[in-house]
């Protein structure tokens, strides 16, 4: 959710979003989330908790491209057992001062009784569209992503395997508190949901994949880097029938953008 990116950022050139605008946006994606969220199955949700910590960095390659990368742990029930180990990188191309779009590689351990037990390797490609209104900065991503899996046993990867593609919309919207605009030393509040779904000859049960809903806080420290702790309830449902999992989860997520191109 870092705003001071060249691909990321809302600046003053950015237009401004009306209230029509603002409404069907707002709508969009309700209307996504209340025809994949599964419905009646409240019995069959098994809860839990989970703890991530991301870094996200940045790095201005030319007017036109960045250098996207992250890494994330992720442990689960009070920090007592291992979740998933994920690494992601890509590339970005502004296509204007609008629009930015952007594709990649990821690779994630998910991880079962402390062991290794899944790995996968993931395509992806996202077109990102951010809005600004006054103080409201919005952030939409759609992202399409293609995701190779294979089990693993004793550390060893097995050939039992499975492959899947999934469509992400993602809304978020920043609201400065105590400046503005996103500037140094400025707190903001943060609230969105993202959506996904699943599409392919193997996806049997679960069309719909993830539900996240997020509330949080950050604080721009400088221009170059972002702190951000939010508080993310996700519903996911795995390629089971009338399977659910709900996860309570505190997300701590480290922006850092490094400028390299000099105008």
């Amino acid at each position: 959710m870092g705003w001071n990116s060249k691909q990321r950022a809302v600046g003053s050139g950015q237009f401004a979003v009306n209230g029509k605008c603002k409404s069907i946006i707002l709508l969009l994606a309700v209307i996504i989330s209340q025809n994949v969220l599964p419905q009646g199955a409240e019995n069959n949700i098994d809860y839990g908790n989970q703890q991530w910590v991301q870094y996200y960095s940045r790095i201005d390659l030319g007017k036109k491209f960045t250098l996207l990368n992250d890494a994330s742990l992720r442990v689960k029930e009070s920090f007592t057992q291992m979740a998933l180990v994920l690494v992601r990188s890509g590339l970005a191309y502004s296509v204007n001062e609008h629009i930015s779009v952007a594709g990649g590689v990821c690779a994630t351990f998910a991880f079962t009784d402390n062991n290794a037990s899944r790995m996968e390797l993931r395509g992806w490609e996202e077109l990102f569209f951010p809005l600004r209104s006054g103080r409201l900065y919005f952030s939409n991503r759609l992202r399409l992503e293609q995701r190779y899996f294979r089990v693993m046993s004793n550390g060893s990867i097995t050939n039992d395997e499975s492959y899947f593609n999934r469509l992400r919309y993602r809304l978020y919207v920043t609201i400065p508190l105590n400046h503005k605009t996103m500037c140094a030393k400025t707190i903001a509040l943060n609230v969105g949901d993202e959506v996904m779904v699943n599409f392919g000859q193997q996806v049997k049960y679960n069309a719909f994949d993830t539900n996240r809903l997020l509330a949080g806080l950050s604080f721009q420290v400088t221009e170059q880097l972002l702190l951000s702790l939010n508080y993310m309830l996700q519903l996911s449902h795995p390629n089971v029938p009338l399977s659910f999992e709900e996860n309570n989860i505190v997300w701590l997520q480290v922006t850092h953008s490094i400028n390299k191109h000099k105008p």
